[in-house]
């Protein structure tokens, strides 16, 4: 399924910029990084609720409550907010740019 291989491809991306592993980011704990990754693929609009928080082993309900926090720190901190909307923007276009066919 495509939007699996998308969804690993932004664990990735939010593992290596903050420095922690993968398993971080999807792995059985419910870590910061991990809403951060949820939250990006929740604003491209990746997948359900249901199959993002299957996929990221988190109760797709807790999972929202967890992505509502997150967003009330962005909203109450520029520097948060800041960074989080630059890895979105990353993120968005790494994934744009694995569809591409750079054979043409």
């Amino acid at each position: 399924m495509e939007s699996n291989k998308e969804l690993r491809i932004i664990a990735e991306i939010v593992a290596f910029s903050n420095d922690v592993s993968t398993y971080e980011v999807m792995g059985i704990k419910d870590t910061t990084v991990k809403i951060c990754a949820c939250w990006i693929s929740k604003e491209i609009g990746l997948t359900t609720d249901q199959d993002l928080g299957a996929h990221f082993l988190i109760d797709h309900r807790y999972m929202n409550h967890r992505i509502g926090l997150l967003k009330l720190e962005m909203s109450l901190h520029t520097e948060i907010n800041k960074s989080l909307r630059s890895l979105l923007q990353m993120c968005a276009m790494i994934l744009k740019m694995s569809k591409m066919d750079i054979n043409n």
